[in-house]
């Protein structure tokens, strides 16, 4: 796609760095069309950013498709996205609860878990369509909210916020932005002639929101802008962009620390709310030993206004790239990668970082056999020293199964375990000096 340079210098007051994203889109013909994704990284070059992408975008697809697409489900494997943007069909998310129940739910949070399974620090977007221009005449009969613009679009709304509350992800704004644009200035046709695709000036509009979402940045001030639009309609629909974003940061789900490795990770200092009641956060945040003792492993770690991570140094909150954390006042880690999580969310949205958790310092100290175990497994002490261990027998998604002592003065542990189900569980053993812990297979 041809561009030009055609905006006056505008600044806007506030740092920016320079970043790449990796993104993939998964979604149809409104994303493909005019190519949303070249428009994104064209409007992120001119602040300084670059986009790398792939997408997987046929025509018409629907989420149920996506969630058995062998090319999604690939590309979904391929890297280690920094975000993953999920388009439904153009209707899809207005249809009756019933069909919601069956089509969209459950294809989404397949995605979701799939996509954190890949990478946990994959940031999941849904991209918010604008509905058709006049409403759904095909199957207003069966549903009569979704006649006219107004009532379709507000279920599309609705359903999206829906599904980041019950899915780890958050909202591009785009269909809001539409209906703002359409309600200041109708003459501004963000639809093509069939009034379901967009027009060139829909898919900038989607394709700046998609920009402010991706980095919390403001798109005002961009000087690409693609050739058929006026000066006047770039700097509009930019201003539109922004409002409708940055003003509802936080019911998009927006407003959480997103970061990307090498740039520095900041927890929200903000911790609580404007009635000033506490409000817990959950951050996975990935370390390597430099020692080498442990391996690299992700950790959950909650942090609230009154309890905090232990920095090895007073780093105020913040988390550097290559900086260090005390863990359990024993572990000095680096950081290497850090991600944010908007509640407390552990098992649904980052199973996966439990899985990483293998402490190659646990052979040193223990023996544990036998392992596959089916009815009891036996914990041995190597050497001679007398201390207090919690041990704790963890599924997957980090639920706790079993809980016991191994108390300084034995050197033999036995646990029945005949009574979990069959699958992969960890092993921890804590004191408040060290953790070790290892996989043990139930069979």
């Amino acid at each position: 796609m041809k561009t030009k340079f055609i905006l006056p210098l505008l600044f806007f007051y506030f740092s920016i760095s320079a970043t790449t994203y990796h993104v993939l889109y998964l979604g149809n013909s409104l994303t493909y069309v005019n190519d949303v994704p070249a428009l994104v990284n064209q409007i992120a070059i001119s602040k300084g950013d670059t986009i790398v992408w792939s997408q997987n975008t046929p025509g018409g697809h629907q989420l149920a498709q996506h969630a058995t697409n062998p090319t999604s489900l690939s590309l979904i494997s391929a890297y280690k996205w920094d975000i993953v943007v999920i388009q439904a069909q153009s209707q899809q998310t207005a249809f009756p609860d019933g069909q919601l129940k069956v089509e969209v739910y459950p294809p989404c949070k397949f995605l979701v878990d799939s996509i954190h399974r890949n990478h946990p620090c994959t940031r999941v977007m849904y991209y918010m369509p604008a509905g058709w221009k006049y409403g759904d005449n095909m199957n207003c009969p069966v549903l009569p909210d979704i006649c006219t613009y107004e009532g379709q679009f507000g279920r599309i709304r609705k359903t999206h916020l829906n599904l980041i509350d019950s899915t780890e992800a958050s909202i591009i704004p785009s269909g809001v932005s539409y209906r703002v644009s359409r309600l200041q200035d109708s003459t501004l046709d963000l639809w093509s002639s069939d009034n379901v695709h967009p027009s060139l000036a829909g898919s900038y509009l989607t394709a700046l929101n998609m920009y402010a979402s991706f980095t919390n940045k403001p798109t005002y001030g961009s000087s690409f802008g693609p050739i058929g639009l006026t000066t006047a309609n770039i700097v509009y629909l930019q201003q539109i962009a922004d409002s409708v974003v940055f003003d509802s940061l936080s019911t998009w789900k927006l407003d959480m620390p997103f970061q990307i490795l090498e740039n520095n990770f900041v927890v929200n200092d903000n911790l609580t709310d404007a009635s000033g009641i506490d409000i817990n956060r959950t951050y996975a945040v990935y370390v390597n030993d430099a020692s080498a003792i442990y391996d690299s492993v992700y950790y959950f770690y909650r942090v609230s206004s009154t309890s905090r991570w232990n920095p090895c140094t007073n780093i105020n909150d913040t988390l550097f790239f290559n900086d260090t954390l005390c863990f359990d006042q024993g572990q000095i880690l680096q950081v290497v990668e850090a991600c944010g999580v908007y509640d407390s969310l552990i098992n649904d949205a980052f199973e996966p970082c439990f899985l990483s958790i293998e402490s190659t310092h646990f052979s040193n100290t223990f023996t544990l056999y036998p392992n596959p175990a089916s009815d009891k497994i036996i914990i041995e002490k190597k050497n001679k020293e007398h201390e207090n261990y919690s041990i704790e027998i963890v599924d997957i998604n980090g639920r706790k199964i079993i809980e016991s002592d191994f108390d300084d003065n034995i050197s033999t542990k036995v646990i029945d375990v005949s009574k979990i189900n069959s699958g992969m569980y960890y092993v921890v053993l804590k004191n408040k000096m060290k953790t070790y812990s290892t996989k043990l297979i139930k069979e």
